[in-house]
């Protein structure tokens, strides 16, 4: 059982290992790729006490386990928000936009787990969702 941390933009990076404030992680997608069942991530707001902002869109695949769930902690003012830049250009039906434009998340939600049991968010909020702020699909 191991508490990552991340911190926005410019206070992270993803080539960090995550395990402390000064080497937090920028993004969820990779916290996705690393936690497992029991493990916290501290979610932070800004070091100057602003609110973290996180312009990514969250489909969460990582499970935890009946008795250790995964745990996501907003540490302070902590907000998804949903406009921001798709990364790659493309929307999940394969149409692309021009780059640096804004993906449209009419669709899709912000902030969505992908069949993953076990997964406490605490204290993470949602703004600027187009259609849904949060969705949950299957369960394993």
């Amino acid at each position: 059982m191991t508490t990552y941390h991340l911190r926005p933009n410019h206070e992270g990076s993803d080539s960090n290992t995550g395990t402390t404030y000064n080497n937090a992680w920028s993004t969820f997608a990779k916290a996705n790729t690393i936690l497992n069942p029991g493990d916290t991530l501290m979610v932070h707001e800004r070091a100057n006490g602003a609110e973290g902002v996180y312009s990514e869109w969250v489909q969460w695949e990582r499970n935890g386990s009946a008795g250790n769930p995964i745990t996501i902690q907003a540490e302070g003012a902590v907000w998804l928000d949903g406009l921001f830049q798709y990364p790659t250009n493309t929307n999940r039906a394969g149409a692309e936009y021009p780059s640096g434009t804004a993906y449209d998340v009419s669709f899709n939600a912000i902030l969505e787990t992908w069949y993953s049991s076990y997964v406490d968010f605490d204290g993470i909020n949602i703004r600027n969702s187009k259609g849904r702020g949060f969705r949950a699909l299957g369960d394993r």
